[in-house]
Parts: structure tokens; sequence; C-alpha cells
């Protein structure tokens, strides 16, 4: 039951929801991104860009695709509330409790599919195009992008899983991804503030941006480690999902 539930969101995301529309723009802004950085390294006359290009390219378009996660986790919980389309996932034999769980297993798939295709594709072109004048190998080139992703994730899950309950909280679209997106566009105040203060840390949104903490060591980390922050970042998801899941069970669908 669960594989089926997971297919039929597959195929609500796919097709209501146009992931393939998505990932048309996606591949567009990463190739208008290569041929804007080749343009300004011609001009330019150094490898400065280029040298930058998988850094800027994937944060860049990893904010996209975060951006994106929560919008599908939105449609799949506040928009079939809007719409009234949950009444007919109530109405078959399952729990609320998998129903749920399925749309967010779905929405990390989707999420995860998205960051390997656009590592897939960026990495070759970082590699081949800008990596002339590094002496960045094939084989560090690879890991440096699998850092990126893995370091990623955390943030994601993190994100639609709050745009999940708050969801399951209002059933409104347009205020779940408000309040779900503002955290995402400020919470790198508390990064910041982490470098003059103590208690950001115990902040959650203090953690979430891995990859300037911990990859590039742009900011001080808040925790010691990297998998203390990571746990962190997870346990709150695990409370969200959990809150999320107690709102969905008492919630009123009619």
């Amino acid at each position: 039951m669960m594989l089926s539930l997971m297919k039929n969101e597959f195929k609500k995301a796919w097709y209501g929801r146009k992931i393939w529309i998505f990932l048309i723009v996606l591949f567009g802004s990463l190739l208008l991104g290569t041929g804007l950085t080749l343009l300004a390294d011609s001009f330019a006359g150094s490898v400065l860009l280029g040298q930058l290009f998988l850094v800027l390219g994937f944060t860049t378009l990893a904010q996209m695709i975060n951006i994106y996660v929560v919008i599908q986790m939105t449609g799949a919980v506040a928009g079939e509330f809007r719409s009234g389309t949950i009444k007919q996932l109530l109405i078959r034999p399952v729990s609320r409790h998998t129903l749920l769980f399925a749309k967010w297993v779905t929405t990390l798939l989707i999420g995860l599919g998205l960051y390997i295709a656009m590592s897939l594709v960026i990495y070759p072109i970082h590699m081949i195009l800008f990596n002339g004048d590094s002496s960045l190998s094939w084989g560090e080139g690879f890991l440096t992008t699998l850092r990126f992703m893995l370091y990623s994730l955390p943030g994601m899950t993190f994100y639609f899983t709050l745009a999940l309950l708050i969801a399951t909280l209002t059933r409104n679209t347009a205020i779940t991804i408000v309040v779900a997106l503002i955290p995402y566009f400020f919470g790198g105040i508390f990064t910041t503030l982490n470098e003059f203060f103590e208690w950001p840390k115990w902040i959650v949104l203090t953690h979430v941006d891995l990859i300037n903490i911990f990859e590039l060591q742009m900011f001080s980390a808040p925790f010691d480690g990297l998998w203390q922050s990571v746990l962190f970042i997870l346990g709150h998801s695990i409370l969200f999902l959990i809150l999320g899941h107690m709102l969905f069970k008492k919630r009123d669908v009619i």
C-alpha cells in the first residue's frame, strides 16, 4: 500500500505539479549560467569565475531546488485540502499516518533525484570547461560535488518538513509557502550572529547552511563537529514530522 501511495503521489507531482517544467527551468538556468561564465571569463581574461563555477552554480541551483521542494510539499498537503482531493485519499483503507508519510517520502525522493540530476550535469561541465588551470582531478571534482549534495540534503529536508507542518496547520497554500520560506531567506542572519554571540548556536537555522560552514568554512561552526549539526537539523525535522502527523490525524476534512 505504501508503494502504491508513493507511486500515486509521484504521478500527481509529475503531471499535476509539473516537475518536468521545473527540470527545464533548472537546466535552462544551468546552461545560461555556463554561457555567462564563459562570456565573463573571456572578457576578464581570468579563470577566477571558472574556478568558482562549481561553488556558485551548485549553491544557486540548490536554492532553486529547495524552494521547489517546499512548493511540492505544500501542494501535496495544503493543495489537496484546498482542492478537496484529500477526501479521495482518506476513503482508502489506509491510516492517515501512512498517507502523510508517503507524501513526505515521495517529496524527499523527488528532492534527492533533482539534486542527483543537477550534480550529474554541473560536475562534467565544470571539469570540461572550467578546470583547465586547476589541479582538481576528475575524482576530486566528483567528491567535491558529492559533498556539496550531501551537505545540502539535511537543510532541504528541514525546510520541506517545516512546510508539511505548516500545511497541516493552516491548510492554506499561500500562507504555507510564505511562512516556510521566511526562515529560508532570513536564516542566514543567525549564522552571521553566531560569529559574535553564543546563543545562536541553539537555533536550528544557524546550522542549515552546511556548505558554507563546513565545506567552504565561510562561517564558524555552531557545534564542534559536522555530525552534531546534522543531527541537530534532523532532530528538528523529526519533531516537525511528528507534530505534522498529530495535526493531520486530528484534522477534519469534511
